[in-house]
């Protein structure tokens, strides 16, 4: 082999040495970057691993809260109501579906709709006390002319006039509880009766 020859396979092991040498320095590159990014995957994973934890904690603490806060006010809706406490039983299971209110706002609702029922001392306002003996009064006339109705029969007829002044007081505590949270006082019993008397003067007036 001439010297010529053997420079030649020289250049080309020279050259064969640079390309490994380069290819060796780009694949452990490679690798490294893969890794950085596997590391970097892994570490935000790990970020929101914790902050699923962090929420689902929160929300399992929240629903505890909520719990014993239905609870308290489903006891306390029941103080004073031995037979119909029985009859209740424990705190009811919650509605099926999703609901669409804060659940923390609906259970302060809730709350303070039993505080304002168990006082029932709240001053209602003027144009539903005014209402109310609207409502006794068409109580009483439904009430008085179905008793008109029945005039043939004396035991019956004169019951239901005289009931007919309190007719639309089981209608004037709902009407209360449905736009003011309350039950009725003595105030709101007495105007509503008020209405019903007057409307059944007018029936038996008019009969």
């Amino acid at each position: 082999m001439s010297a010529t020859e053997y420079r030649a396979l020289v250049a080309e092991l020279v050259a064969a040495t640079r390309r490994r040498d380069v290819a060796v320095t780009a694949a452990t590159q490679s690798y490294l970057d893969g890794v950085a990014v596997v590391d970097q995957d892994l570490a935000a994973a790990g970020r929101i691993h914790l902050a699923c934890a962090e929420v689902v904690a929160t929300r399992e603490a929240t629903v505890a809260d909520l719990d014993g806060q239905a609870d308290r006010i489903w006891t306390e809706l029941l103080v004073g109501h031995r037979w119909r406490a029985r009859r209740a039983g424990p705190l009811p299971a919650p509605a099926a579906g999703a609901g669409t209110g804060d659940p923390v706002a609906l259970i302060a609702s809730a709350a303070a709709r039993v505080a304002r029922a168990r006082r029932g001392a709240e001053a209602l306002p003027l144009p539903l006390l005014l209402s109310l003996a609207l409502i006794g009064g068409i109580g009483a006339v439904a009430v008085g002319l179905l008793a008109g109705g029945v005039s043939g029969t004396p035991w019956l007829s004169w019951p239901l006039f005289m009931l007919a002044p309190f007719a639309g007081i089981p209608f004037a505590a709902r009407w209360v509880d449905y736009w003011a949270a309350t039950r009725l006082d003595t105030g709101a019993i007495g105007l509503t009766v008020l209405g019903g008397m007057l409307a059944t003067c007018l029936v038996a007036v008019f009969r």
